[in-house]
């Protein structure tokens, strides 16, 4: 089984190939081309932002899982061919059946994916906190500030205030469906596979235009920190993904 999933993880890969050759072909329009790529962004934001979700909960609750390495990367791939389609989209014109057939792979491996998964238990919740919040937080208000001369004086300015948050919330005892646990993990693949399969659904949509090969489309979300490579520490931060120029940003796995 393990070796199944890392197949399908190159198969992700090498299959990027085709698709950023069928893109470089810009003059000439003769094949069937993704004629919405702002739907199709959007589906895929959706797989980048559920996929890192994924990635995440498995890394930091599920690392003594049997064949852990080789899930996660599994995991990171179908992340990390959502972004390159991304990519793809943005840089020039991209065939519909060469994007039908990245998100056929894409639902592939994280069936292949889930099947494996499925036989793991609960994480390790114990780097739960037991509360939250409880830190000061400043506050500073923009104004105006004047020198007086001769005198050395300023007035006005920048009135800082400093604020307690809210009392602190406390576990008496963790939940049972808190990070860490396995319906938490459940709950991360029931959501990439619901955006695996709004992609796949309109990748097979065919252009009006041209009724011979499929379309795709994808979903939008903001930058979040993107999967973690195997082997770092539980204590390394997240990475944000930077955001697109316009107003789209979604954080990405490390």
């Amino acid at each position: 089984m393990t070796s199944r999933i890392g197949k399908t993880a190159i198969t992700l890969v090498l299959g990027m190939a085709g698709l950023f050759a069928a893109g470089a072909h810009k003059p000439a329009f003769a094949v069937d081309i993704v004629d919405d790529a702002v739907q199709m962004d959007q589906l895929l934001k959706e797989v980048v932002t559920t996929s890192n979700s994924l990635c995440w909960e498995m890394y930091r609750y599920h690392q003594q899982q049997p064949g852990y390495a080789e899930a996660y990367k599994g995991a990171k791939a179908i992340w990390s061919q959502a972004v390159e389609l991304r990519a793809a989209l943005a840089t020039g014109p991209v065939e519909t059946a060469a994007l039908a057939q990245r998100a056929a792979d894409m639902n592939q491996a994280f069936a292949d994916l889930q099947k494996f998964v499925a036989q793991w238990g609960p994480g390790d919740r114990s780097q739960l906190a037991t509360t939250t919040g409880g830190e000061p937080r400043t506050v500073v208000r923009p104004g105006v500030g004047v020198d007086i001369p001769f005198v050395g004086l300023r007035v006005g300015g920048g009135d800082v205030v400093v604020e307690e948050e809210a009392s602190p919330l406390q576990r008496l005892r963790v939940h049972p469906n808190s990070h860490g646990s396995k319906r938490s993990l459940e709950r991360e693949f029931a959501a990439l596979k619901v955006a695996l399969s709004y992609l796949q659904e309109d990748a097979q949509i065919t252009s009006p235009a041209t009724a011979t090969s499929p379309t795709l489309a994808p979903a939008d979300s903001d930058p979040v920190p993107q999967p973690p490579t195997p082997g770092t520490t539980l204590d390394a931060q997240p990475t944000p993904i930077p955001s697109k120029p316009k107003a789209d940003s979604t954080p990405t796995p490390k």
